[in-house]
């Protein structure tokens, strides 16, 4: 019972975050355990759910295939995002406690949606209202290092994903409303980005905690290594006067920090553990 209670929590702790410009979506880490294992594994944040498919097709090659969808917030419901990649991963077993993989791969990735954030005072009647909107489509080629330690019931996974970015398309929205001071005096910021073919790179630090052989949560700080280019929201008042506050904000813009949990299921009978 109380490993339920623990399991959904973190399924609520993965639903509070949500994504902007650039989607974090869930790493695939392969760990693969048995010959020509075949795994599929199945995760989630906010309303998005992510497939990856791993195939171990030798005793040190394997391929993996990785899609994801899902809206913005509970609010979006004319946005989404979505997009796939492909891998093909190299991977050692040191022993039976530490085990290496590093994958490469190819992705594209669309991001059309909205979503509102509410701080508390605006929960209860007063605060601040903001709204991220993407208009996005990008690809990306990525390598991505992975160092996996294995104890008793718990395997502590530790990736570094380095995504080269091309943005085909680019559109960022920031709005948001303060009525903090009363309906009175609400200070409107606007602002937004656009900008077409141009490339960035971005950093992911992934630290997985896999429990037993099936249930996994994973913590992803995310980067962007420098600003393709800086936008500028102004601010004004209800009345129409313009405040001396501006925000702002570099692109491309990303969730800083993201909770996933998942679930791994080994496919096929028979299996046959690799040797070490």
């Amino acid at each position: 019972m109380n490993k339920n209670i623990i399991y959904v929590f973190l399924v609520f702790l993965a639903s509070c975050t949500f994504q902007k410009s650039v989607i974090v979506d869930p790493p695939n880490l392969c760990n693969f355990k048995y010959e020509k294992e075949k795994n599929l594994k199945i995760a989630s944040n906010n309303l998005s759910l992510n497939f990856q498919g791993n195939y171990a097709f030798s005793k040190c090659f394997g391929a993996g295939l990785n899609l994801y969808s899902g809206a913005g917030d509970f609010n979006s419901k004319s946005g989404s995002f979505n997009g796939t990649d492909a891998s093909l991963t190299f991977y050692k077993h040191f022993n039976e406690y530490v085990y290496f993989e590093l994958q490469t791969g190819y992705g594209i990735c669309r991001n059309n949606s909205s979503t509102n954030y509410e701080d508390m005072g605006s929960l209860l009647e007063y605060g601040v209202r903001t709204t991220y909107t993407s208009n996005t489509t990008y690809q990306k080629t990525f390598l991505q290092p992975e160092l996996s330690f294995t104890l008793k019931r718990i395997s502590i996974n530790s990736a570094v994903k380095i995504s080269g970015l091309y943005f085909n398309h680019y559109y960022y929205d920031y709005n948001s409303w303060d009525n903090s001071n009363g309906d009175e005096e609400v200070l409107t910021t606007e602002g937004s980005v656009t900008f077409n073919n141009k490339t960035g790179l971005v950093i992911e630090d992934i630290k997985e905690f896999k429990f037993g052989d099936c249930f996994f949560i994973q913590l992803v700080t995310s980067f962007s290594l420098h600003n393709i280019q800086t936008g500028t929201a102004t601010s004004y008042y209800g009345g129409g006067y313009m405040s001396d506050k501006t925000i702002n904000f570099s692109n491309p813009n990303l969730w800083p920090f993201k909770v996933f949990v998942g679930f791994d299921i080994k496919l096929g009978k028979n299996k046959k553990p690799l040797n070490f």
